[in-house]
C-alpha cells in the first residue's frame, strides 16, 4: 500500500516553496492547474481544486495565507483519500 501520491508530494513541495506574504496570482493559478493535472483519478481533489480556481482572490497578488490554507486543505483531503484506499 502506498503512503503517498504524486498529488500529495506536489502539495508538500508547494507548501515548502511559499515565501513572503504576497504571491503572484498567476503563479498560484498555474500551481493549482498543475495539481489538477496530477490529480487525475482523484475526484474529491479535482472538485476541491476546481472550487479553489474559481475562488482565487485578488487581481495580481494573492495573500500567502489564503494559498497556504488552500494547500493545507488539499493536503488534508488527500490524506483522507489515502486513509480510505
Amino acid at each position: 500500500m502506498s503512503t503517498s501520491t504524486p498529488t500529495h508530494d506536489a502539495i508538500g513541495e508547494l507548501l515548502d516553496s511559499v515565501d513572503g506574504k504576497l504571491l503572484d496570482r498567476s503563479r498560484v493559478v498555474d500551481a493549482l492547474l498543475d495539481l489538477r493535472l496530477l490529480a487525475t483519478g482523484e475526484p474529491s481533489i479535482l472538485e476541491a481544486i476546481d472550487a479553489l480556481l474559481g475562488a482565487v482572490p485578488g487581481r495580481n497578488m494573492v495573500e500567502a495565507e489564503w494559498y497556504v490554507d488552500a494547500l493545507n486543505n488539499l493536503f488534508a483531503l488527500d490524506n483522507e483519500d489515502l486513509a480510505t484506499n
